[in-house]
């Protein structure tokens, strides 16, 4: 599936150099309110999304 990382919501645009593919799980995974990911792009312009659970607050 393809992701685009500046969201239409935050005035992003169907361009191909803002998408990057995605299996389903991490997908869907990327609006969880139980997970949080962040985003590192290397000097050769490759792009890593990391993902996590949300820690327990309480």
């Amino acid at each position: 599936e393809t992701h685009h990382l500046t969201a239409w919501r935050d005035g992003g645009h169907t361009r191909i150099d803002d998408a990057v593919p995605l299996c389903g799980t991490h997908h869907h995974a990327i609006d969880r309110a139980d997970t949080e990911h962040w985003i590192e792009r290397d000097a050769d312009g490759r792009i890593t999304i990391h993902f996590r659970q949300r820690q327990a607050t309480g």
